[in-house]
């Protein structure tokens, strides 16, 4: 027969403390585990977290300066007369959380606002063209492409007399600038987070360098347009204060600012036209106003 050996009650105790030491000591550890970052979270970057809550839930519009009337008064008569006044000129944008068709709202909107009137102009490269569509006659504002349709190639070829006009066949139709425009704010107001923000429009070759240098995950640089831009969506926003600081010299921005543009935030007023005349500003209204009316009929 085997003979077992039994543990006598002393050992048996030893035995049991040890292993309440050991869970002891591993809940102790947990413990503390959980205090650090306890106090990492609400006092080392306590005001990280609470910025970054804020931001979620406030955000702010800058508004431009309005002049005032230069007014000129008659010493004699006390009457007063205007010398100057300001012209303010509408801007349309696109509020995309409350957009239900961005189809539709794209293509009522390219309908109004590409006009014979603007097409004439930007096909000629008229400094008139609105900058919204000037990106569609991009023949007609780039001089070296209109001049290599009359070159042969040599080098420092001489030009003789004023640059050429465009090709005809480099310059879309307007329907086909309508179709592209169109599509264009479908696709910006289908996004319902902010993923574009340009920070420097016409970059040095020192800025676009710097930039790559940092290597910032979340900021893009583009070289052919000579841009620099953030996806906000990219970029970790615990590091958004430092992020800023590292490129306030770069961007030529405060650090507020920076800061305020690389914070994560819904997409709200998209712009899609500046500086309105007075009369496609009315047609855009009439068309807002038509397609609240059919709203409301099929409710």
């Amino acid at each position: 027969m085997y003979r077992y050996k039994t543990l006598s009650e002393t050992q048996r105790k030893r035995i049991s403390q040890q292993r309440m030491v050991v869970v002891h000591a591993a809940l102790g550890l947990l413990l503390l585990v959980i205090i650090s970052r306890l106090l990492e979270l609400q006092v080392l970057k306590g005001g990280d977290y609470r910025a970054l809550a804020e931001s979620q839930h406030y955000g702010g519009v800058v508004l431009p300066a309005k002049r005032g009337e230069i007014l000129s008064r008659n010493t004699k008569t006390g009457e007063t007369s205007i010398l100057a006044t300001n012209t303010t000129l509408d801007m349309v944008y696109v509020d995309p959380l409350i957009v239900d068709d961005p189809d539709y709202v794209a293509r009522t909107l390219a309908a109004i606002l590409v006009t014979q009137e603007f097409h004439d102009l930007c096909s000629i490269g008229d400094d008139e063209c609105p900058v919204e569509l000037a990106e569609y006659y991009s023949a007609s504002f780039d001089p070296l492409k209109r001049v290599e349709h009359f070159q042969t190639g040599a080098l420092l070829e001489p030009m003789q007399g004023h640059i050429p006009l465009p090709a005809a066949e480099d310059i879309p139709d307007r329907d086909e600038v309508e179709r592209l425009f169109a599509a264009d704010i479908r696709k910006k107001i289908s996004e319902k987070r902010v993923t574009f923000v340009p920070l420097v429009y016409g970059a040095t070759k020192v800025q676009m360098q710097q930039m790559r240098d940092k290597a910032i995950a979340g900021m893009y640089v583009v070289e052919s347009t000579k841009i620099i831009f953030a996806n906000p969506e990219e970029i970790s926003q615990l590091r958004v204060p430092g992020i800023a600081r590292d490129i306030t010299d770069i961007v030529k921005m405060d650090e507020d600012t920076i800061e305020r543009l690389l914070r994560s935030r819904p997409l709200r007023y998209v712009p899609v036209m500046r500086k309105l005349s007075p009369d496609l500003a009315l047609k855009v209204r009439e068309a807002k106003l038509t397609s609240l009316q059919e709203t409301n009929k099929k409710r």
